[in-house]
């Protein structure tokens, strides 16, 4: 699991916690990681309550408020996947931009090849349990990624112009929310988590899996966003590797930013290409012939060209992250929570009073008001970088290419 959770979004903490300032930044670090963990155990809960017949968010929602609130909830998680998968194909794009950042190549390009490389990958992943080892090996790439770039960072001594603050001066209402959004993001892992606890051999030991999670996202999150902060404070933008110089270390920190991706996208891919793949042709999805093949080659076409499509269009990886971080917050805190009130309902064993009160403060009320100011946030942020920028399908070459661009 923590190879799937600990992943691109730990890239664009710095610039979060620059947001909102030293206390403020990292006093929310800390509190989303014992949140995040909770709700992870309300949906282990709830999956125990519902004798493992739940093995999707859609499947649960389904057990617990009938067909229509199940398609609904399903519908709403695969389309934030489906936007998850976009936003890491920006990533994949600006990666291989960045290892040849002296060949002036414009990102929706570089995107596509990336692409054109994943779907025959993801040929040999038809479920979670075929990239269990590759999970492993990309928790490594991305770790020595980061590793890289704050290494330079500390070799290459603080930024002169370097500005931190306890609490961010510009801070509002909207850049408040919207770096919430950026931590959310990074520490969510909600939506895939019941397909985890049905594919594992006692799914009661779901919880135990925080134990290793927990700590190595508090280090990671926490080292690499003081590290980004404290050496280049309000200057810090994009993800952590855009702010050291070109050369060997940041080629070598996006070749392994790169692997990363094509794994992760693979995992988030897998899911949503079985989908497709259950709703047109649910005959040959578990038919590992030559028609089973064709029916998931074609749905992981159609996934991945659809999201390198979204990608191209709205290409602000900052952005987006931010965004989907409001939006996850329905899977993240509100499903688990309602979820798990309502099986125990059913059961006439009501929660205790204190763990209701916290829901209904922190998983329903406080998510709720993150849902919607998180995402106005984020989308004036992408409304002020069109103009800015470059609008969609434009070059958008200004962080890969050495030479800069303007669009």
């Amino acid at each position: 699991m923590v190879a799937d959770v600990v992943g691109v979004g730990v890239l664009t903490l710095a610039g979060a916690v620059a947001s909102l300032g030293w206390v403020i930044g990292f006093l929310s670090l800390v509190i989303f990681l014992p949140v995040n963990a909770y709700t992870g155990i309300l949906l282990s809960r709830a999956f125990v309550i519902a004798k493992s017949s739940s093995v999707t968010m859609m499947d649960m929602g389904r057990e617990c408020w009938g067909k229509w609130a199940g398609w609904l909830i399903g519908a709403y998680v695969y389309a934030t996947l489906f936007f998850i998968v976009g936003d890491y194909l920006i990533v994949t794009g600006q990666s291989l931009g960045m290892i040849f950042y002296d060949v002036h190549i414009c990102k929706p390009i570089w995107t596509l090849i990336g692409t054109a490389c994943i779907v025959p990958v993801l040929q040999f992943s038809r479920n979670l349990n075929d990239a269990k080892f590759l999970t492993l090996a990309n928790m490594g790439f991305i770790t020595i990624s980061v590793i890289i770039a704050v290494v330079v960072m500390i070799k290459d001594g603080r930024d002169e112009n370097a500005v931190t603050e306890v609490v961010a001066k510009d801070m509002d209402v909207f850049s408040f929310f919207g770096g919430l959004s950026s931590m959310v993001f990074a520490y969510s892992g909600q939506s895939m988590y019941l397909e985890m606890i049905a594919e594992m051999k006692r799914p009661q030991d779901f919880p135990k899996t925080f134990a290793i999670t927990a700590p190595y996202q508090l280090f990671m999150y926490s080292f690499v966003s003081f590290i980004g902060y404290f050496y280049k404070g309000n200057l810090v933008s994009g993800f952590i590797i855009n702010n050291i110089p070109y050369g060997p270390a940041y080629r070598a920190a996006a070749a392994l930013l790169f692997l990363h991706m094509i794994i992760t996208v693979l995992i988030k891919g897998q899911v949503l290409s079985r989908a497709l793949h259950l709703a047109i042709h649910p005959n040959s999805a578990n038919d590992y012939g030559v028609k089973g093949k064709v029916m998931f080659f074609f749905s992981t076409v159609i996934i991945l060209g659809s999201a390198y499509v979204l990608s191209a269009a709205v290409p602000f990886f900052d952005y987006v992250t931010s965004i989907l971080g409001a939006w996850l917050t329905l899977p993240t805190f509100i499903f688990p929570a309602g979820f798990l009130w309502t099986l125990r309902r059913r059961q006439n064993k009501p929660i205790h009073i204190a763990e209701r009160v916290f829901m209904v403060v922190v998983c329903f009320g406080f998510a709720a008001v993150l849902t919607f100011i998180g995402t106005w946030s984020s989308i004036s942020g992408i409304m002020e970088n069109y103009s800015t920028l470059g609008g969609p399908f434009s070059c958008q070459c200004h962080d890969i290419w050495e030479s800069g661009c303007t669009h």
